[in-house]
This record gives C-alpha cells, sequence and structure tokens, in this order.
C-alpha cells in the first residue's frame, strides 16, 4: 500500500537532517523528557516554546507548512488510474533569539546544502522522488522584538512506486 508521499519525504528530510553533522552542530543539544536532542523538531515541545515566549529560548528548527498538489500521469498499467504525480513545498523553519540575523541565516544555509548533500541518497518506502530542491528562503525578525525566523521551501516531486 501506498504511503502519503508528504510523509515520506517529512521523515527522509528529518533523516538528512539529524544525520549531517553541519546541521547537528549548529543546533543546540536540548533536554526534552530527560533525553537529550538536537534541537530539530516535527512537534516543538511545550517546554521549548515556554523558554522562547520568555525571551530565553535556544536557536531550534522545525517542520511548517507545506503544500501538495496532484497531477494524474501515464502510465502502461490499466489498473494505475488513481497513480498521481505530486508537487510538494515543504517549508523548514529555523527560530533563534540571537542579535541579528546571522544565526538563522546560517543554519538556513547549512540546510540547504544538507538538502543538496543527501537528497541523492533518499529512497522512499512507497514512492518514486523525482526532485527535492530548495527554492527559496526568508528571513525576517517577528513582532516580539527579539527572535529571528529563517524559512527554507523546498520543492518535492513524487510519484508512487509501481
Amino acid at each position: 500500500m501506498t504511503q502519503p508521499a508528504a510523509i515520506e519525504l517529512q521523515q527522509a528530510i528529518f533523516a538528512i537532517l539529524s544525520a549531517d553533522v553541519g546541521v547537528a552542530a549548529a543546533l543546540p543539544k536540548v533536554t526534552i523528557a530527560n533525553a537529550p536532542t538536537v534541537a530539530l523538531f516535527d512537534l516543538v515541545p511545550q517546554e521549548l516554546i515556554k523558554l522562547f515566549e520568555s525571551g530565553q529560548g535556544p536557536t531550534y528548527a522545525t517542520f511548517g507548512q507545506g503544500t501538495e498538489a496532484f497531477e494524474p500521469f501515464d502510465s502502461d498499467d490499466d489498473d494505475a488510474d488513481e497513480l498521481v504525480e505530486s508537487s510538494h513545498l515543504i517549508a523548514v523553519h529555523v527560530y533563534s533569539q540571537q542579535v541579528g540575523l546571522l544565526e538563522a541565516k546560517s543554519i538556513i544555509d547549512l540546510i540547504r546544502v544538507a538538502i543538496a548533500n543527501g537528497r541523492a541518497g533518499i529512497d522512499l518506502p512507497t514512492n518514486n522522488l523525482k526532485l527535492l530542491d530548495p527554492v527559496s528562503a526568508e528571513y525576517r525578525r517577528l513582532d516580539d522584538g527579539f527572535t529571528s525566523h529563517g524559512a527554507l521551501v523546498l520543492r518535492a516531486i513524487t510519484t508512487p512506486k509501481e
């Protein structure tokens, strides 16, 4: 059974970023539920959010919004009516309370490089990865006045494995 490509992509990107030495060195180690971990999250822990709200949060990276568009693609298989090509936009966000935007920009670039270096090794379980490229980065200060934010948008194209 085919798993949603968006789930497989997020898992693969998380694995690439978790294994990358540069990204792991740039993000701090934090203790969550008594376990030290690199500050890379799918779901940001509540205790980290509370630290950020107080202006004392460590830098962290997380997955943000995404979109997925579907296009039917030709197949030689008459039973493959449900096969579609999916185009994905996936955002990886960095939040930093360091002065200025330099740290957020540096980590976003490390993430971009990690994706470029790791994408060739991606083998999704039930989908084919046809493309995975960074397409844009955005940087800004949040309204709280002390948080810098960076977002890297990735574009991926997948098809189900036949």
